[in-house]
């Protein structure tokens, strides 16, 4: 036997649809997640770019690849893997696209 009358078990059942269709809004309510907007920030990339991408060696460490070999290699592919920026988002630059495919490689082939 159940300790709730029917009227309580209803009341019970609409409380927690209510709770579950807020969190599904919840959770379409933003377009672009917060972890993407503040990539600039806080990304791998954005924090190593600057150092990474003047300092030869550090670079060389970090994608086995020199400077000139980065650049040659993103300006080949630079077109196809370039998204358009909306009002919505900011697109990821083809640079990072690039280091991040590097670095996700030279992960699976070194380690």
């Amino acid at each position: 036997m159940s300790r709730f009358t029917t009227r309580e078990l209803a009341i019970i059942a609409i409380a927690l649809e209510d709770e579950e269709r807020g969190a599904r809004n919840n959770r379409r309510r933003f377009w672009v997640h917060r972890m993407l907007k503040a990539r600039h920030a806080e990304e791998e990339f954005w924090q190593i770019q600057r150092h990474l991408l003047y300092d030869e060696e550090k670079l060389y460490i970090y994608f086995h690849m020199n400077r000139y070999l980065f650049d040659i290699i993103l300006s080949f592919i630079e077109k196809d893997i370039t998204k358009k920026n909306t009002k919505f988002r900011q697109a990821i630059t083809p640079k990072e696209k690039f280091a991040v495919t590097l670095r996700k490689v030279k992960e699976k082939l070194f380690l």
